[in-house]
């Protein structure tokens, strides 16, 4: 790899991230962040306040289901005295910039091109999902960054970080269990390659913080896992629509997940081949959540379906380009034909990015459907 290789890389990197951050700067004003973001904002400015962890002043409930994210914001707030609602909106976008980085690092080091590498990162900027989630105010793009940090870091044998940070995924939001569940078995299957002593370690470290999670909801606010209606006050049927399975799962997918399904299937199999452990931790943690949701768990809202797209956008890149690499020394005519599928599907993908960026624009909720503005809003 030469070094114009790596400059275009950082060139095209620089692009990806200059997508999101002048996107988001134009759709600021144009979108609202979903209902739930408000409580989260509520909780961090009586916290920032010294009021405690509650939505109403003398009244102890957990309604916020993103602990580590209220606490960033008012910590924020404190050491900065800007509006909570200006520090919590930007946050993801922040969030976003770090994980499009990373994606860039993990998909260099497993491809090995800069090239690939960058245009990947500008594809995955043109998707629509992303601004979305950056706008919607959540702690998605926390959680992501969070996953995708964990998993560059254990690519990096940076096992004792990996846990810590692996462990500390349900803090920021409940269903960060799966991916730390997912990180016990990554380290039992790599238990002789690390040191038995030392899995050990991090196995009871991720255990012990995950149980604290439940232990401290359980011990301070009688739940074991805090959920917006209880600061809402309101039961599952009034807050949560049930959908089906069927429903769930195309949300899930989405309408890309046509084009990009059969090249995962094709990534799992080549990281099972390769042993690549890293990929398959996050095809894991793909199927995991989206299986979560369908089964366990079949309500859903809105931001429930950014967290696929960005790790199904990973293994689509990684199956395709390990099936290209399968076929490129083959001259036979089929394999020719091959080459030619496999460049049409890369550009297809790269057409359908920009015009859906374009239709889409501005991304996000557009409409006021909080059931209490004057309750939810941190400003009123």
């Amino acid at each position: 790899m030469s070094s114009k290789d790596y400059k275009i890389f950082l060139v095209l990197v620089i692009i990806s991230l200059l997508i999101q951050i002048v996107t988001f700067v134009y759709s600021y004003n144009e979108v609202i962040p979903y209902d739930d973001a408000y409580i989260t904002y509520r909780y961090a400015k009586n916290l920032s306040e010294n009021l405690g962890w509650v939505y109403n002043i003398n009244e102890i409930t957990s309604g916020t289901t993103t602990f580590v994210n209220t606490i960033i914001i008012a910590f924020l707030r404190i050491i900065t005295g800007i509006d909570i609602e200006i520090i919590a909106r930007v946050l993801p976008l922040i969030f976003s910039l770090f994980s499009t980085i990373l994606i860039s690092l993990i998909i260099l080091n497993k491809l090995s091109s800069y090239i690939i590498s960058g245009l990947i990162t500008v594809i995955y900027s043109l998707l629509p999902k992303i601004h979305s989630m950056i706008l919607s105010g959540m702690e998605m793009s926390l959680l992501i960054f969070a996953i995708l940090f964990t998993t560059y870091l254990l690519m990096k044998k940076k096992y004792f970080a990996a846990a810590l940070i692996g462990s500390t995924l349900i803090y920021i939001r409940a269903d960060g269990i799966i991916f730390s569940i997912l990180i016990i078995t990554y380290f039992l299957y790599n238990i002789k390659i690390i040191n038995i002593k030392k899995v050990i370690f991090y196995i009871s470290l991720i255990i012990v913080i995950n149980l604290s999670y439940f232990f401290i909801n359980y011990y301070f606010f009688g739940i074991y896992i805090p959920l917006s209606m209880h600061a809402k006050k309101i039961t599952y049927t009034d807050t949560i629509y049930i959908q089906d399975r069927i429903s769930v799962l195309k949300g899930m997918i989405g309408k890309m997940g046509v084009l990009l399904v059969p090249f995962i299937f094709v990534a799992i199999i080549k990281a099972i081949i390769k042993k690549d452990n890293e990929i398959i931790l996050l095809s894991s943690y793909l199927f995991g959540y989206i299986l979560f949701y369908i089964v366990v768990n079949p309500w859903m809202r809105p931001w429930y379906y950014f967290v696929p797209i960005t790790f199904m956008f990973v293994l689509f890149i990684y199956g395709l380009y390990n099936l290209y690499i399968s076929i490129k020394n083959n001259n036979t005519y089929l394999n020719k034909i091959s080459k030619v599928f496999i460049v049409l599907i890369m550009f297809s993908l790269t057409v359908y990015s920009i015009y859906s960026f374009y239709k889409n624009y501005p991304f996000g909720q557009r409409i006021d459907y909080r059931f209490n503005k004057e309750i939810i809003r941190v400003t009123d």
